[in-house]
């Protein structure tokens, strides 16, 4: 089952929700087989469905990343977290869940990172 847009293959969780909400019309050995879905990962993905990362938390993030017209990062929502809310989570869970609610930070390191050169141009009188 392509995408719609003639792009890249669907993941196999949409694959199947699309059979799921067919599977009352059509038979369901048809449907996976049309969309490609061995039967066990069709199940597999019935059985657990996406849940949103600590939605506890979301209400949060988002206020501490609106402040600032550019946002903050992921960092420093999730030392704000701990420091003020005492909240246990990791830097990765809040960038994850910035991921999931489409945020974005705007600030950019002033300098990439720059490997060591050790080149200090022309030295000497030769």
């Amino acid at each position: 089952m392509d995408s719609p847009e003639g792009g890249a293959r669907l993941a196999a969780r949409d694959r199947a929700a699309a059979v799921a909400a067919l599977s009352g019309r059509f038979p369901l050995a048809d449907l996976l087989e049309a969309a490609a879905l061995p039967r066990s990962t069709y199940y597999y993905a019935l059985a657990h469905p996406r849940a949103a990362t600590r939605p506890g938390l979301r209400g949060r993030v988002a206020e501490i990343f609106g402040r600032l017209p550019n946002g903050v990062g992921h960092r420093q929502i999730a030392m704000e977290l701990r420091a003020v809310d005492g909240e246990r989570v990791a830097d990765k869970t809040v960038l994850k869940m910035m991921r999931e609610m489409g945020l974005r930070c705007g600030i950019r390191r002033e300098t990439d990172y720059h490997r060591y050169n050790s080149y200090r141009g022309v030295v000497g009188e030769t």
